[in-house]
């Protein structure tokens, strides 16, 4: 009878010890804490760790020497093994706390996750009291139980949660680098603007948008996945959108280095008068003065003088009015125009519109632009929601 109760309690101890290996193996935490925090927690992980390793040794010692835990020294050092094991795990799960605290994933998901890790500590220490209380074989055995039945349900959720994290943190990766595509598609428009053939940059900025699209769907894969449990499958998704997210990084490097090629034939250059700007939003723009203009979106685009038009891609039939020497078009499109004492306006949805040279920008609407007043002042970024008026070059 006590040598069936030994193996009982030593596979339970051996279940506990792999349940928590499983945890420890996951990827390294340490680099996104708070510094200071992040030490002291990282210290007593690493102190947990040689206590645990300590009570490991003692209890295989004294299991092997009296091979029965009604001797009292193979008890404690069987207790203390157990012990140890809660407090290795506790400090594991408090790494992972401030893990989470300082990761930029959303407050509710963050809070969310903060709380169940707070139950689960909870419960370990629920466990562990239980533990150190036990006074005999059989109640320690009922503990160990306990403590591998409540552990094995934590390791599940934590390894859940693990590719929860993983997912939400590549999400905002990939809203950084729709960022990015988005001063991409802004240098195009420069290039275009000078009437510099862009056909390539278009191409790799294509690639660049479908790499980002898959990882954003592998990504929403896998955490549907982590809801499902199905976490080989989500880090397998997880993967692949890392995979995208490499590719598309690629991608820009590429992009830069053709970008620079074209923009170093000297024709992205208008004076030491001119500046620009760069605006994108919803409602109405419109530029006039001395200028190059790239502009594209959905609505009404009106420009002054006519002959002012350099090309027009998509719109419908343009409707010219030679009394007041404007053309109106119509639809989606893009256009470029050039010249003096020109006006360039559209009204209308996804409005985006370049401009070089001297002259005003007005915004009345919601979005964004950023802005180059003069060559050697800095660009500058702001948001709208109202009426604004932008100056650049020396009209300001």
């Amino acid at each position: 009878m006590a040598m069936k109760w030994v193996k009982v309690i030593s596979v339970m101890l051996v279940l506990i010890v792999a349940g928590m290996a499983v945890v420890a193996a996951q990827p390294n935490f340490e680099h996104a804490h708070a510094k200071e925090k992040a030490k002291e927690k990282y210290e007593k992980y690493k102190e947990a760790w040689e206590r645990y390793k300590e009570a490991k040794q003692k209890y295989i010692q004294t299991h092997q020497k009296y091979k029965d835990l009604r001797n009292q020294m193979a008890f404690n050092h069987a207790k203390g093994f157990l012990l140890n094991g809660c407090n290795f795990a506790e400090r594991w799960l408090e790494r992972f706390r401030i893990y989470i605290e300082n990761s930029k994933i959303d407050d509710a998901k963050k809070q969310e996750l903060l709380s169940e890790i707070g139950e689960y500590i909870n419960t370990i220490e629920e466990k562990r009291a239980k533990i150190n209380n036990s006074q005999t074989p059989e109640e320690l055995r009922e503990a160990a139980r306990e403590m591998r039945q409540a552990w094995n349900e934590i390791r599940l959720n934590l390894r859940v949660m693990v590719g929860q994290v993983a997912a939400l943190k590549l999400q905002i990766v990939i809203q950084k680098a729709e960022g990015v595509e988005v001063r991409l598609e802004e240098r195009i428009q420069q290039l275009e603007a000078y009437g510099l053939d862009t056909s390539e940059l278009e191409a790799i900025l294509d690639e660049y948008s479908d790499h980002l699209q898959n990882a954003n769907e592998s990504v929403n894969s896998a955490l549907a996945l982590c809801e499902e449990g199905k976490i080989n499958k989500a880090n397998k998704e997880l993967r692949e959108a890392t995979k995208e997210i490499k590719e598309a990084f690629k991608d820009i490097k590429k992009f830069i280095h053709r970008w620079r090629e074209k923009a170093s034939h000297g024709k992205i250059f208008f004076g030491n008068e001119t500046g620009e700007v760069w605006a994108h939003g919803n409602g109405t723009a419109r530029l006039s003065g001395d200028a190059i203009v790239n502009v594209r979106g959905n609505g009404t685009l009106t420009v002054s003088p006519i002959d002012a038009v350099v090309s027009v891609v998509g719109f419908g039939s343009p409707t010219k009015d030679e009394t007041n020497n404007t053309v109106i078009y119509e639809g989606v499109g893009k256009a470029i125009v050039r010249g003096k004492d020109i006006t360039v306006s559209i009204i209308g949805e996804n409005i985006t519109l370049f401009a070089k040279g001297k002259g005003s920008l007005y915004l009345n609407g919601t979005g964004y632009y950023r802005v180059k007043k003069l060559p050697d002042t800095p660009m500058q970024e702001f948001s709208y929601n109202n009426e604004t008026t932008v100056c650049i070059g020396t009209a300001c």
